[in-house]
């Protein structure tokens, strides 16, 4: 049918009329009946224009060309569109997870570690400094005289001077997004597998090094009764209890890791420690900071310090600690109980508090922060009982409570705001009193009829066992001495000759702990971890300075130090990151410190590599590495920052 007007006959006047097939737009918009005339009735009547659709002309349309570029680009957006729309339902997704969970639910959206404000860093007045140094080196890469080699090692150890000021990361790597289900829906390792392990835990917990040396907290029949909750769920179980399976879990399936002669099989138990990793990083970082006060949520802390601590991140360590600490003076565990508390609970509480304290106090001189347990507030007995059955628990932490007491003191009269303040023959006589209580520690520790040592061999240790556990303990004593006597003034040296001769003995112990032939590496993962990750390893930093200052009456046998403790590391640096980052930091010194040298041995026949000398000199007191006059203020924090470098990311430096 032609929809066009039509044309027909007036009969009245026998002039044509044009028709139209459609209604008009004013009858059409008032919903009144059209003759269909052009023009109708009705808007004669009304005498406005009478214009129908047909008398519309087509819009004229602009034709567009759309070429292949246009394509990708338009394909591009709605790529990205898509992507932000899943990602706005995920984040959804888990806010309505939190929610939805019940009142005394503690889990909140965790904040990006990119949101956080940069942290203390405990009288860090270096930035001043490392700007200097930053421009003080961009001018010396560019001298034409100097060695290739010299050149290259001031590029590399630029990089890491703008690393200073870089903020600690603190945040998760593997968390993940919860689950609408929130932790219930996180997956675990196989029910078979995990039921076949506690049945050997059940039988002989020493087939499991990690769950015997370290998570004596927890006895087999209570975590027995944590996995039940977990993996026969009947009632909601709280996210400690989820934080405590996923961390027991985690390490029983290392120990399995390292103990299997097949690959494959290795690579199995690897894959459900991760997932177990996975579960415990998700579940720590949706923690709210406001827990319930129950003894569960200070058990699950205790063991995610003991985690970060396992990954070589002690700023994350010290976050969760700061919060058990919190739930330790909240509970009164702090104080002695009362005589009606049973002996059980006594010990738990106990053992919890002063593993609390020890991590309170080392961590704080790790980080140059000020410990947040107050020593004046405790009341409770320094005799810690013995935990589940097994004796040298309570020697352990007995033993590291005692050095504990002592590193922080010597934060708090050598090293704190306050105390770098104090009078100079203050200062020395603190030093000297904390120097004597260290050396009894010390010699209490080596004692060979000690209780550490006779438990350890009523729990079935072997003497190689027990003189690594000794010599790591040793390691950490050294390395505070050294800090301590740092602090000692000397006449014609940075550094005091007791001070050198301790951060000797400190490398050279070390080194010969690393070359032991039965030492798996479980064992010195354990050592990099609690002994030079956790304490601020000072006496590598003394003997880099020393030979820097003595360059030309420098000991071979000194570099030689570095150089060993450097090549000890290396097989370890495929399992751990920061020890892969200790390790680059350490090659990055030894070579510094071995030009330095050959520049300094150069000088009177070169004067371009004695101009080198000097530069060397400027350029190493300005990061706080090269020993000045007075530098004991800003020595410490210097060190401090370097150790912080194992904590950040190190993109785009150079080896």
């Amino acid at each position: 049918m032609d929809p066009s007007p039509k044309s027909g006959g007036d009969p009245r006047s026998g002039s044509p009329i044009e028709v139209s097939s459609r209604a008009c737009d004013y009858c059409r918009t008032r919903k009144i009946r059209c003759d269909k005339r052009i023009p109708c009735s009705n808007c004669r009547n009304a005498q406005r224009p009478c214009v129908s659709p047909e008398q519309k002309g087509k819009e004229q349309r602009h034709r567009v060309l759309i070429t292949t570029q246009y394509e990708r680009k338009i394909d591009g957006i709605s790529d990205r569109l898509s992507a932000v729309e899943q990602l706005l339902r995920t984040l959804i997704d888990g806010r309505q997870s939190v929610s939805q969970s019940s009142p005394a639910s503690t889990l909140e959206t965790p904040q990006s570690p990119d949101d956080a404000e940069e942290g203390f860093e405990g009288h860090s007045s270096l930035a001043a400094q490392t700007m200097f140094a930053d421009e003080f080196a961009t001018k010396l890469t560019i001298h034409p005289n100097w060695d290739p080699n010299l050149t290259e090692a001031l590029l590399s150890l630029h990089q890491v001077v703008k690393k200073q000021n870089q903020q600690p990361n603190v945040g998760f790597a593997h968390r993940r997004v919860l689950p609408k289900l929130g932790l219930a829906g996180l997956t675990m390792p196989p029910q078979p597998l995990v039921i076949s392990i506690l049945r050997e835990l059940k039988g002989e917990s020493q087939a499991y090094p990690y769950f015997n040396d370290i998570l004596w907290l927890h006895s087999v029949d209570n975590f027995i009764n944590y996995c039940r909750e977990v993996y026969f769920c009947t009632n909601d179980y709280s996210e400690a209890v989820f934080i405590i399976v996923n961390a027991i879990l985690y390490y029983l399936f290392f120990d399995r890791e390292t103990r299997s002669t097949n690959t494959e099989e290795a690579d199995r138990y690897r894959g459900y420690r991760d997932q177990c990793r996975d579960n415990l990083e998700t579940a720590l970082s949706y923690l709210n900071i406001l827990l319930p006060v129950r003894l569960e949520y200070l058990h699950a802390l205790t063991l995610g310090v003991m985690f970060a601590i396992d990954l070589g991140r002690p700023s994350l360590a010290w976050q969760l600690n700061c919060t058990a600490a919190r739930l330790c003076t909240e509970m009164g565990i702090h104080r002695e109980p009362p005589d009606t508390e049973s002996p059980q609970s006594r010990e738990s509480k106990a053992s919890l508090f002063w593993l609390t304290y020890s991590h309170d106090r080392s961590l704080a001189l790790r980080l140059g922060r000020a410990p947040v347990i107050k020593e004046t507030d405790i009341t409770l007995s320094h005799d810690v009982p013995i935990i589940n059955g097994a004796a040298i628990s309570g020697d352990m932490i007995r033993q590291w409570a005692n050095l504990a007491r002592i590193q922080g003191r010597v934060f708090d009269e050598l090293y704190s705001g306050q105390a770098l303040k104090r009078p100079g023959l203050e200062r020395l006589a603190s030093a000297q009193r904390l120097a004597e209580d260290l050396k009894l520690v010390g010699i209490m520790n080596e004692n060979p009829n000690n209780l550490v040592s006779a438990h350890a061999t009523e729990a079935g240790m072997c003497a190689s066992e027990i003189e690594c556990i000794m010599l790591s303990e040793k390691i950490t004593i050294l390395s505070t001495l050294t800090l301590v006597y740092r602090a000692i003034p000397s006449p014609s040296s940075a550094f005091s000759p007791e001070c050198i001769e301790t951060a000797r003995t400190a490398i050279h112990v070390h080194n010969q702990f690393m070359r032991q032939e039965w030492l798996n590496e479980t064992w010195k993962l354990s050592h990099m971890y609690w002994s030079i990750l956790h304490t601020p390893f000072i006496p590598f930093i003394v003997l880099f300075c020393h030979i820097i200052e003595t360059a030309e009456a420098a000991e071979a046998s000194d570099l030689q130090f570095l150089g060993e403790f450097v090549t000890s590391i290396e097989t370890l640096v495929h399992i751990s990151e920061p020890i892969q980052k200790l390790h680059r930091l350490g090659q990055l010194l030894h070579k510094v410190a071995a030009l330095y040298v050959e520049a300094k041995l150069q000088q009177p026949e070169d004067q371009a590599m004695a101009i080198a000398g000097n530069d060397f000199d400027a350029y190493l007191t300005s990061i706080g590495l090269m020993p000045s006059e007075d530098s004991s203020s800003a020595w410490f924090p210097g060190n401090t920052d370097l150790m912080d470098l194992l904590e950040q990311e190190w993109t785009g430096s150079r080896d």
